[in-house]
């Protein structure tokens, strides 16, 4: 039992060390996250106005070109973390049909729950993003290819 506990500290102690370090990574994909929406939803409505020229379109591509790359890296980061959280669910989730949930694995299993909820939202939210982008950069060619034929 002495081994156990000693193990379950140094476990514990790992985790604390980990969470700073996690959190810091949360923070930059949310902040990654945050940017981008509010750069989608800048460019998508300086895209509405009638005379844009073409050093505003080749403007607007070079707004939302950096954001390609960095939602493909919160894309990269998220989706192994939410394949384990995956299976960390599959392993604390009952396999019988009885809600045979221990009292310790019950809050386990809930956050679990919310933590994989969390990252499969972040990790729609930068893919939906990145189309978003993608659209715009269609469109900005298209608006630059009508300018130049006029």
């Amino acid at each position: 039992m002495s081994a156990f506990r000693v193990f379950r500290l140094l476990l514990v102690a790992l985790l604390i060390a980990a969470s700073p370090a996690r959190a810091a990574g949360d923070d930059t994909t949310h902040q990654t996250l945050d940017s981008a929406r509010s750069t989608i939803a800048d460019i998508e409505a300086a895209l509405k106005a009638d005379n844009l020229s073409d050093s505003d379109l080749v403007r607007l591509r070079a707004a939302g070109d950096p954001f390609d790359a960095q939602l493909q890296a919160v894309i990269v980061d998220l989706s192994p973390r939410l394949e384990a959280s995956a299976k960390r669910l599959a392993e604390l989730t009952p396999k019988s049909k009885e809600p045979a949930v221990t009292d310790s694995a019950s809050p386990e299993l809930a956050a679990e729950k919310q933590k994989h909820d969390a990252l499969d939202a972040d990790l729609r939210s930068a893919r939906a993003m990145l189309l978003q982008i993608d659209d715009i950069d269609a469109r900005i060619g298209a608006m630059r290819r009508g300018l130049f034929t006029r």
